[in-house]
């Protein structure tokens, strides 16, 4: 297998992870040097590239959380009114709507242990971590809607 670009065989050595495991055949200093030009040179189609990477990572995230569902249980207890079949609807639609929610309140908590004091954790950040360490327990997919709502009846309830 080579680089689609400089045609030079890609090894251990010269091919990155993360590069290798989504089957991008590019080496590493193509990948280094051409994103800054190609960003450049074809804005849109790199617009539309990083927008594919980052939606099939959510929807990987969201598919292994989520069973098919949201788990939305609704003030009513009878669940969610977003919560029905969700094969009626058109996947970007649902992407638009799920999001990880972590289930004991600890999200900020969390995302400070993992990522530190920096900006931007969270999003496919987030979500490659997840991914990279095995989907571990603690997580599940609620509309935002439903995520808010808990997030508020948590600060209410706690102060």
């Amino acid at each position: 297998m080579a680089c689609r670009i400089c045609q030079t065989p890609l090894t251990d050595a010269n091919w990155y992870p993360s590069n290798k495991r989504d089957n991008r055949k590019i080496c590493n200093d193509c990948c280094k040097g051409g994103n800054a030009e190609y960003k450049k040179t074809h804005p849109e189609e790199a617009k539309r590239w990083r927008w594919n990477v980052r939606h099939k990572l959510k929807l990987e995230v969201l598919s292994h959380y989520s069973y098919g569902t949201f788990a939305c249980l609704g003030d009513d207890g009878k669940g969610c009114p977003f919560n029905v079949d969700l094969k009626h609807f058109p996947l970007a639609i649902l992407m638009m709507v799920e999001t990880i929610d972590h289930i004991h309140n600890n999200g900020a908590e969390e995302r400070e242990r993992i990522f530190g004091k920096r900006r931007g954790k969270g999003g496919d950040l987030f979500y490659r971590w997840l991914r990279d360490h095995k989907y571990p327990e603690g997580y599940q997919v609620l509309c935002f809607n439903c995520q808010w709502i808990k997030q508020l009846k948590h600060i209410y309830l706690t102060s």
